[in-house]
């Protein structure tokens, strides 16, 4: 790829980022490319590539709100377990930190699959 093509995919692949950042369609993405470039097959390749980086962006997220939920998860069982043998209140914890963990791992869960 020579260096003029080279500079209007980075600006085409920059639109089509932000754009499917903001939530707009494929169609609409597919639309304001074209404006600026009339290369089917570059835009094609575009809008595919955008929507890779996209994504493998999306579940490196969601791996790290399933991580963060899991670390909440086992630190109010593992409170909930010290409480309950030292006969102190394990509410708080159950129902604290596990509720938490439980509700971050699900958005980390909404996260991976896009």
């Amino acid at each position: 790829m020579n260096k003029a093509n080279q500079s209007l995919y980075d600006e085409l692949f920059v639109l089509a980022t932000c754009l499917l950042q903001k939530g707009e369609l494929s169609e609409d993405i597919h639309r304001a490319l074209l404006q600026k470039s009339e290369d089917i097959v570059l835009v094609t390749v575009v809008i595919k590539e955008a929507k890779n980086h996209y994504y493998a962006d999306l579940r490196k997220q969601g791996f790290r709100w399933i991580l963060a939920g899991c670390i909440f998860g086992m630190t109010g069982m593992i409170v909930t377990l010290f409480n309950f043998a030292s006969n102190r209140s394990i509410e708080m914890a159950m129902f604290g930190f596990t509720t938490v963990g439980i509700v971050v791992a699900l958005w980390g869960v909404f996260k991976l699959i896009g």
